[in-house]
């Protein structure tokens, strides 16, 4: 078999299996914890109604709450990511805030229109966003870097002196095979990378990608 399509062979398996992985969390968490909780509430109001049976509603009740702890311990497990607990925004605001407290420049960030819905492409926007950040703040004289996110369009530029290690193989890859591209230029010091989905057409308004209207 020719190395590359071995590569993407393993590439898409890699993808496929965590993409089930994190849909088996969500659902897990999804359908499980509902009915436990309302099973909760109804013995709560049990214990209001017969008081006499406080002591045996609030050993189920004690029983419930390590249950639920267990499921939420284990949908963490398999969907470990920020986005399903959290979203898209909140989980850019703490990893830029991570980076704001050890980075001795300024990072400006900015971001709209955030894809919702299928958490597949959010958490890949996501972890580009950290890989690139982790990249960016080591680069030698580095004072500022601006974060741009709109929709599924990235954009980082990161002043400094030196090179920039460029993105990992492995996020790359997996970035790529959702239909990513990735493109980094130079100007005047300061490195530019950029990533959008395919599908998606440059704005001439601040060099955000915008979707393409067909």
């Amino acid at each position: 078999m020719p190395r590359r399509k071995h590569e993407t062979d393993l590439i898409r398996a890699l993808s496929e299996a965590r993409s089930v992985q994190d849909d088996a969390g969500r659902e897990l968490h999804g359908r499980v914890i509902p009915p436990l909780q309302a099973a909760a509430m109804l013995l709560q109001l049990l214990r209001l109604d017969h008081p006499d049976t406080e002591s045996a509603t609030q050993k189920i009740l004690t029983a419930l709450d390590e249950a639920m702890e267990q499921v939420r311990r284990l949908s963490g497990l398999l969907a470990p990511s920020p986005v399903n607990r959290a979203g898209l925004k909140n989980a850019l605001e703490t990893v830029v805030g991570q980076h704001r407290a050890s980075f001795p420049g300024s990072i400006e960030s900015s971001w709209v229109r955030l894809p919702r819905g299928d958490a597949g492409r959010p958490i890949l926007v996501l972890e580009i966003v950290e890989d690139l950040l982790r990249r960016s703040v080591g680069r030698r004289g580095a004072k500022t870097i601006r974060l741009r996110v709109h929709g599924l369009a990235i954009q980082l530029e990161v002043d400094g002196s030196g090179p920039v290690a460029p993105p990992s193989a492995i996020c790359r890859a997996l970035a790529e095979h959702a239909g990513f591209t990735f493109q980094q230029t130079s100007r005047r010091g300061t490195i530019v990378f950029t990533v959008r989905q395919i599908g998606l057409k440059r704005s001439t308004k601040n060099g955000i990608q915008r979707p393409s209207r067909r």
